[in-house]
């Protein structure tokens, strides 16, 4: 005979203490599993501020440290041999100049946090509507390593570039229909031959259509200034540019400036470089409410202070919700004797 408590269910209070238990191992495992994503988010979202970020710094160093670079020119001053033939560059830019001209003692210029209009005024490539304002304008020319060779080579000549032709003595810019003849001589000494060095001037800027990036406009193959997305999520970078006021000079800064004129670079030995980067994405759960100090300048989500507002350009407008953070380096000006001989 088969006992009757032997084949009983739950009780109803066994039945309730099971789904209270099995409803708390969900709750803990749903709260472990969002915690989870949340965890992965916000190091996704760090990660991309790092990589942005250093990349943003790197560009900017690497492209200040071999400003004014000539191919190995001991002079570019046109009185005395150094870059002739200035007036090509009228027609080597006459489709799209964008403001980018050769002029001896003006190859690089900068903009301290300046706004749409007078970005755009500098540099007519620029949109003021999308130029985010309270950012920087940087302007670098130079020419690329390493010199141009014949068709087949390491770095082939292109009839569609514009080149800078120097025997380190002298040199001139030019756009060739056809490869020189003598790009491929062989380099002796008296008889110094000709090398062929791309010139590569580039404008940077940050457009802010939502998402605010940092720009660069380059000289493209149809010698026109083209405009390239490098990298998202940067809302500033601010050069400040150290002036050696010494006279005699001593090669040591003792002022920096973001606006400096044409005479003072001309003494600028260093340039410190900084750059103000926020996640791509918002999170929901942050406030930011920081002020980011670059140089002689702050900035902070709504302004006050003396500082310039951080904003989003997006439909939502929510810049508290961005994690930001600031990244700098100082970096060395190899080249500033090219500017100082126009301006002595």
């Amino acid at each position: 005979m088969t006992s009757f408590r032997s084949n009983r269910g739950f009780s109803l209070v066994e039945l309730m203490i099971a789904s209270v238990l099995g409803l708390m191992v969900v709750a803990f495992v749903a709260t472990m599993f969002l915690s989870g994503n949340r965890n992965y988010a916000q190091d996704e979202r760090f990660a991309r501020m790092q990589e942005n970020g250093r990349y943003a710094l790197n560009r900017l160093t690497e492209e200040l440290s071999g400003a004014e670079y000539w191919g190995g020119l001991t002079t570019a001053d046109p009185s005395s041999a150094g870059i002739r033939d200035l007036a090509v560059l009228a027609t080597v830019l006459a489709s799209n100049h964008c403001g980018v001209a050769f002029t001896p003692g003006n190859t690089t210029r900068a903009l301290g946090n300046a706004s749409g209009t007078t970005a755009s005024a500098a540099f007519n490539c620029i949109n003021a509507s999308s130029f985010r304002n309270g950012t920087d304008v940087l302007l670098v020319q130079k020419v690329i390593s390493p010199p141009a060779t014949a068709a087949g080579g390491a770095n082939p000549f292109s009839t569609s570039k514009a080149y800078l032709r120097t025997n380190t003595s002298t040199g001139a810019l030019i756009q060739s229909a056809t490869v020189p003849t003598d790009i491929s001589a062989t380099y002796t000494i008296p008889n110094q031959n000709w090398t062929y060095w791309e010139y590569a001037p580039a404008v940077y800027y940050i457009q802010d259509t939502g998402i605010p990036s940092l720009h660069r406009l380059k000289l493209g193959s149809g010698l026109t200034m083209e405009d390239e997305l490098l990298t998202e999520g940067v809302e500033v970078f601010h050069v400040l540019f150290g002036i050696d006021t010494d006279s005699p000079t001593d090669g040591i800064a003792n002022r920096y400036k973001s606006n400096p004129s044409a005479a003072e670079l001309a003494s600028a030995v260093n340039a410190r470089i900084y750059v103000l980067v926020r996640s791509v994405d918002k999170d929901p759960n942050y406030e930011d409410s920081k002020t980011y100090t670059l140089g002689d300048a702050c900035y902070k989500v709504g302004g006050g202070g003396g500082c310039i507002a951080l904003t989003d350009a997006s439909a939502t407008s929510e810049p508290a919700k961005y994690h930001r953070r600031v990244f700098s380096s100082t970096v060395m000006l190899r080249n500033p004797l090219f500017r100082a001989q126009f301006l002595q």
